[in-house]
């Protein structure tokens, strides 16, 4: 998975304005260009709301919530691995946004990040018509009366 981000984030990099905040590739970025909120909340659009699968079953269509919030974190994640050992005390207080218990401006800002790119699919998948929870199928009144059928039999 981490391959397909650094692909992805590679991709708005140079197609989607990304290069306006970031001249180089990941590789080779330096701390103070990449830990910063702006440039998370244009990917976090990016993936949102302009990515669309390249390849596989679900070729043509933007990312779910949980894949988009997974390529976020997975991107965050790829930071951190990077800075977290030797970057600046601004630098690891800005990676304290990966922890769910943090309470820093950091933590704060992402969890909000997050909550908005969750708004912006179920909006998108809304006005699209598509079904959201394809998880379990609906349980009805009738359902319910036929299994307290079943019981009463035993």
């Amino acid at each position: 998975q981490k391959r397909n981000v650094l692909r992805i984030f590679e991709l708005w990099r140079e197609e989607n304005g990304g290069r306006n905040l970031l001249p180089r590739p990941f590789a080779e970025l330096h701390e103070d260009e990449v830990c910063r909120t702006e440039v998370f909340d244009k990917f976090a659009e990016y993936l949102a709301s302009t990515y669309v699968i390249e390849s596989g079953r679900n070729k043509g269509e933007h990312l779910a919530l949980g894949p988009a919030t997974n390529y976020l974190r997975s991107m965050m994640n790829m930071v951190s691995d990077k800075f977290k050992a030797t970057g600046s005390y601004k630098t690891k207080n800005f990676l304290t946004c990966l922890d769910v218990n943090a309470r820093t401006e950091s933590a704060l800002w992402f969890g909000a990040l997050c909550r908005k790119m969750k708004r912006h699919i179920y909006q998108r998948t809304m006005v699209a018509g598509d079904e959201m929870d394809q998880s379990a199928t609906p349980v009805y009144g009738v359902h319910i009366e036929k299994a307290g059928q079943a019981y009463a039999k035993e």
